[in-house]
């Protein structure tokens, strides 16, 4: 098992490399976050209105974006507010941080609308 420390100096690393990536891949990345997570939305809120008991079953498949979003490796920008702690500790850069969130925002809102159209 790692320790604290080591956990937090691997998160510093992934940190840093998430906020010099290629603006193209993280904004790819982001579309299809906000893509999963609509999707997982829709099957929830579609299972949901045929279901008896609505709550637990939107609980149970709701999850199914999240899942996506993890095994698919995407940006997520709730995900990506975590950010915040390598930046108070000067571990990245502020104009990485925020072109990060920016994009990741906006790639997150864009695939979203994607699967609404």
């Amino acid at each position: 098992m790692k320790s604290p420390a080591e956990i937090a100096q691997g998160y510093i690393k992934v940190a840093q490399a998430k906020t010099t990536q290629k603006w193209y891949k993280m904004l790819i990345l982001a579309v299809l976050a906000g893509v999963f997570i609509a999707f997982g939305a829709v099957v929830a809120t579609t299972a949901g209105a045929y279901a008896s008991n609505a709550p637990l079953i939107k609980g149970l498949v709701f999850p199914v974006g999240l899942v996506l979003v993890v095994v698919c490796g995407a940006e997520l920008f709730t995900g990506n507010c975590l950010l915040i702690s390598p930046l108070i500790g000067r571990d990245i850069k502020v104009g990485g941080f925020f072109k990060n969130m920016g994009i990741v925002y906006a790639g997150n809102f864009l695939g979203g609308l994607l699967l609404a159209v």
